[in-house]
């Protein structure tokens, strides 16, 4: 017993680990469904557009 308690911090390292990669997960799954609520258009490039302008934020639409 004397052994694994010396070596105790590495099991509440491993077990906080888990717990901050938990808590990420969470996050992570939770941001699909938090967000702006405008729509948005999936295929931009087929919007009439001027043939001149190469920049997407300086084109005309008609």
């Amino acid at each position: 017993m004397d052994a694994q308690d010396k070596i105790a911090i590495f099991y509440w390292m491993r077990e906080w680990t888990g717990v901050v990669f938990l808590i990420g997960l969470l996050v992570y799954i939770i941001s699909f469904f938090i967000g702006d609520k405008e729509e948005q258009t999936a295929w931009p490039h087929f919007l009439p557009e001027n043939p001149k302008s190469t920049n997407p934020r300086t084109r005309t639409f008609a």
